[in-house]
């Protein structure tokens, strides 16, 4: 071997080196800002810091293959706006990125606010390092070749959209409301689920999602069986409903867990003062282990299964690529109807709106950027069953216990009990309680509720499903029901057939998925995973238009 050569081989080796420990590096960067390695054990560390190690080799090897300094380059930018992405929405969200994620992003309400009050200065660390592997890798390359000057250019335009993004997310933090400065714990029951999930693993995943949605839905392709022909109707039409007596109230307040109903703050306060009273002293149908179901639509997907009795789609989000289906619904069954939605341009939401059964919609006034609060939800649904000259639907949806959780001035005392994301979900319910409290007060007094049903229950959970948190509360006040009930625990697809019941129509053929929670002879058609894969097929069918 020539000296040029042997020279060319050991630059290759050390550019591979290079290049590997800097990913190493990025991914060490990553696990400190997110605080996922303060709660593992030796092993669990172990583990982690072995796969991450055995990555950055896999990195080294692709660049003693590849050789060319600009891909190098282009692969540690690329590697770079991944981890800053799931480091921020990690932030806002708890979780990592996948394909559902980063394609319903824009329809989070106050998604900009969640995901860039996150910013932080300390994120320069990951631009930093790529840009200090760029000089360490000029002294190993010609400077005056064009693959070189290609790599320049990456660089120059890699730090002027970085330090673009850095503003605007610093903009973007500063007109939050109640920021602080200090650093946001998360309980170590928050982190169990992603602590052997590595950002490079969520990446090969999110690849392989992006194959399965975009090219394969082998589900939807395969005939309905002889099981899944016995569950379904053959036809669900609207005509068959009846006019009800009194009005249907639904509240899906957002984010809405039941360990928030018995909170209390260092001073005895309760946390929901208002609806932990209207429970106290009215008959109701109570649970307060609702295990939520939704897939990749949060919201979008607690209204799907609240609604229609169905479940969400395997991949993807029903509501966004399939909101214009027929579906079945319980708001056909009211000569009136109306959601109250306070976050105009999310979920679809004036698409499903109709799909759902619903004749009306109201929201503030998308054109100007106006956001509802609850405070002016419930003002609006007052206002609604008021002037209402039939029996009516009315569906509220609530906001401001929405991530970050910044809506709230604090209001209650805290001690070290609950971790600041849990004080701020906590005061921010706690804000809630006190509009809902007032609208149900008025709901005891009011002759047009004397008749109604009142169903309150959460669109999705938001805590991981640990230590009672994760667990969603149903509450349902009807003239049917005379004294209190208590449903030691239900899925959300048990919510449909039970309210299908109490407004009298169990007649109607399609009673979705779950069971009636009032009668204990009552059983779901079929398993939970079952009933996944049959509304994956039926949705994506447009089963119930034919």
């Amino acid at each position: 071997m020539t000296g040029t050569a042997r020279t060319n081989a050991n630059n290759l080796i050390l550019l591979a080196l290079i290049t590997g420990g800097i990913v190493l590096l990025k991914f060490f960067f990553f696990r400190q800002l997110t605080e996922l390695d303060n709660s593992l054990h030796i092993p669990q560390l172990t583990s982690v810091y072995l796969t991450n190690i055995a990555a950055a080799m896999a990195v080294a090897l692709f660049v003693l293959l590849i050789r060319k300094i600009w891909v190098i380059i282009l692969l540690l930018v690329i590697c770079d706006v991944w981890l800053l992405a799931n480091l921020m929405y990690f932030n806002a969200n708890f979780t990592l990125l996948n394909w559902a994620a980063i394609t319903t992003i824009t329809e989070l309400p106050g998604f900009e606010a969640s995901i860039g009050c996150y910013v932080d200065w300390l994120h320069l660390l990951f631009p930093l390092t790529t840009i200090a592997a760029y000089f360490m890798m000029a002294g190993l390359a010609d400077s005056s070749t064009d693959k070189h000057r290609c790599s320049s250019k990456i660089i120059i335009w890699y730090v002027a959209i970085i330090s673009v993004c850095l503003v605007a997310g610093a903009a973007i933090r500063h007109r939050v409301p109640f920021t602080d400065s200090s650093h946001w714990s998360i309980h170590d029951e928050e982190k169990t689920f992603l602590r052997s999930h590595s950002p490079l693993a969520h990446f090969g995943k999110t690849i392989g999602e992006i194959i399965q949605f975009q090219f394969v839905h082998f589900n939807a392709d395969l005939p309905l069986t002889e099981a899944e022909r016995r569950i379904v109707p053959t036809s669900v039409l609207p005509d068959t409903a009846s006019a009800q007596i009194g009005h249907l109230v639904y509240i899906l307040i957002e984010s809405m867990e039941s360990w928030a109903m018995t909170a209390q703050d260092a001073t005895g306060t309760e946390v929901c003062p208002y609806l932990n009273h209207f429970i106290k002293t009215h008959p109701v149908i109570l649970s307060s282990r609702i295990e939520t179901q939704q897939m990749y639509g949060r919201s979008g997907d607690g209204q799907l299964i609240t609604q229609t009795g169905l479940l969400p789609l395997l991949q993807g989000v029903a509501c966004m690529e399939y909101g214009a289906n027929i579906y079945p619904n319980l708001a056909h069954f009211y000569p009136d109807s109306k959601v109250l939605n306070p976050f105009p341009r999310v979920w679809n939401q004036r698409v499903t709106t109709y799909s759902y059964g619903f004749k009306d919609l109201r929201e503030p006034d998308a054109k100007t950027h106006q956001k509802g609060t609850d405070s002016l939800m419930f003002v609006w649904a007052q206002e609604e069953l008021e002037h209402a000259t039939s029996p009516m639907y009315l569906m509220v949806l609530t906001i401001d216990t929405h991530a970050p959780f910044r809506c709230a001035s604090p209001s209650l005392i805290f001690d070290a009990t609950y971790s600041e994301t849990e004080q701020a979900y906590l005061q921010c319910v706690h804000h809630t309680d006190q509009y809902l409290g007032r609208f149900l007060a008025w709901t005891d007094t009011a002759s047009v509720m004397q008749n109604a049903t009142i169903v309150i229950t959460a669109d999705h959970n938001h805590f991981p499903q640990e230590n009672e948190k994760g667990l969603c509360p149903l509450i349902i006040h009807s003239p049917d029901v005379h004294s209190t009930i208590t449903i030691p625990q239900a899925y959300q697809m048990d919510i449909f057939p039970t309210i299908l019941h109490l407004i009298g129509q169990d007649s109607y053929p399609w009673h979705g998925l779950g069971r009636n929670l009032l009668d204990s002879n009552s059983i779901r058609p079929c398993s939970i995973n079952e009933a996944y894969r049959l509304s994956d097929k039926l949705i994506r069918r447009n089963y119930f238009a034919q």
